[in-house]
This record gives structure tokens, sequence and C-alpha cells, in this order.
């Protein structure tokens, strides 16, 4: 789902229903997902001890057991290879910020995501990685305002699921990531600060009279309730109920996330498609 991110230049160009540009973000959506899984089971590998002690993690293959580090090593290698080999059929500028992405990941696993801030802005800027590939495949302006916005959404989310990690490093001395201590702090007043952030930035981009131009409607603004309704349920799941900070698992698993997201959807594409 992640992934997705790289068809997002696309549709707000207007284009997502362009044979041609489909095939190309199709190409860097599949090179992606080969390269991200790459760097994810390093990741997993050398996270393995340590995820033995998280209540979900523990039942990941290489934390359970179930296969060997020597076995997920060679996986990685077979899927970044791929990945790589099928970005290198892109333009040049493509391959370059997907082979960009997985250096970055691989330093990311390998001790960046131990650094407080650092890794969170890491997991964000990947997401601005994606963005940039899909504009560069498919040739399409990239605005922006659709790069910061995207930024801040990432950035929220992943300083979110921090909190999770603290939770359990309070409620129950449940080392899980070595960051949680120094997050222990602040992740409360970080979360609130990037959710005011992000809804203030969405709505000051909303009623702006470059989106208005660009989307030939005044109409944007209409989308904004469906990014508060999104941010405030969020908030409540994770910060009232304590239920889990992962954003997939909540949008899978609660119904007013996916209407949330589902109406942003909609709404902006009735808003860019109408004609």
């Amino acid at each position: 789902m992640k992934n997705l991110f790289v068809f997002l230049p696309a549709f707000f160009a207007g284009r997502i229903m362009d044979p041609g540009l489909l095939a190309g973000t199709g190409i860097a959506f599949t090179a992606f997902c080969l390269v991200a899984s790459a760097a994810y089971i390093v990741n997993d590998a050398r996270d393995r001890k340590m995820d033995r002690r998280h209540p979900v993690k523990r039942d990941r293959p290489l934390a359970a057991d179930l296969v060997s580090v020597r076995a997920a090593a060679a996986a990685a290698a077979l899927l970044g290879g791929f990945g790589l080999v099928l970005a290198f059929q892109l333009r040049p500028p493509s391959f370059l910020l997907i082979g960009l992405y997985l250096l970055m990941n691989l330093a990311y696993s390998l001790g960046l995501k131990h650094i407080p801030v650092l890794d969170v802005i890491i997991v964000a800027f990947g997401y601005v990685i994606r963005i940039y590939v899909g504009g560069v495949v498919g040739g399409v302006e990239i605005s922006r305002w659709i790069v910061a916005l995207s930024f801040l959404l990432v950035l929220f989310l992943a300083v979110g699921k921090r909190r999770e990690d603290v939770l359990l490093l309070t409620g129950s001395g449940l080392v899980t990531r070595r960051a949680a201590g120094s997050y222990r702090p602040f992740v409360d007043a970080a979360t609130a600060a990037l959710a005011l952030i992000l809804l203030v930035a969405y709505s000051v981009y909303a009623v702006s009279s470059g989106a208005a131009q660009r989307f030939q409607s005044e109409r944007l603004y209409l989308t904004t309730v469906f990014v508060l309704l999104g941010i405030l349920r969020y908030l409540h799941l994770t910060c009232i109920r304590k239920e889990s900070a992962d954003p997939t698992e909540l949008l899978y698993g609660d119904p007013c996330m996916k209407a949330a997201l589902l109406g942003w959807i909609v709404t902006f594409a009735v808003i860019i498609y109408r004609g």
C-alpha cells in the first residue's frame, strides 16, 4: 500500500487513466515493491532479537526462527537485485532515485534508525522519493504542495508509531526500539504539533489560488473535512483508545478511517476528473 504513493503525480495531474503513463508507473511501483521488500527483510534480520520481545512483531518469520538469516539474506539480495534491474528499464533519474531509496533504507536498518527524529525523517523522505519517481516516470510536473503535505503526513504517522514503542516501554518495560526512551519526553507533544501543522497546511493549500487554478475548481476546500476526520480519528485511536499506531492496521480495521480515506479520494477525483 505504501508504494501506491508513486501513482500520486498521475492522479493529481488528471492522467491516472492514461495507459502509457500507467504502464511506466506500474513498472516503478513493482520495482519499489521489490526493493522495499529487500529493505524490510534486512531490517527484520537486524531487529529479530528485539522483535522477540514485541507482542506482535515476535510472530514475524525471522523473529520466530521460521526462516534462517542466511535464507533471508539470499531473498533480500534477489528481491533487491530484481528491483534494480526493473528500475533500470525506466528513465535514468528514476533508477538513481530508487537506488537512493534502497541505500537510504539499508543505512536506516544498519544504524540510522537508532537516532531519534532522524529515523522518522528518513521514513518520510522515502515517500517523497516515491512521489518524485512517479513524476519522473510519467513526465508529470510535481507540485511542491503535494510533496510537502505528503512529507508532513508520513512524518505525523511515523511519530505516532513511535508512541506505541514508548507505551510498551512505559507500561511493561519492554524495549522494542532503542530510540524509544528518547521519544518518551516529547512524543505526545510532537504528534499533536504535527497534526496541527498538517491540518493548517492542508487547509491553506485547499483554499489557495494556486490549487484552484491547477484543478480548475474552487471546491477543493470540501476535501478538508475528510483530512480533519482522518487526523482526529487517528489521534483518538492511538492516544485515547491506545490501539496500534500502525496506519495500515488502523485503516483496515477501523470503518471511520476507511470512510475518511475513501471520502477524500472520491471527492478529489470528482473535482479533478469531473470533465
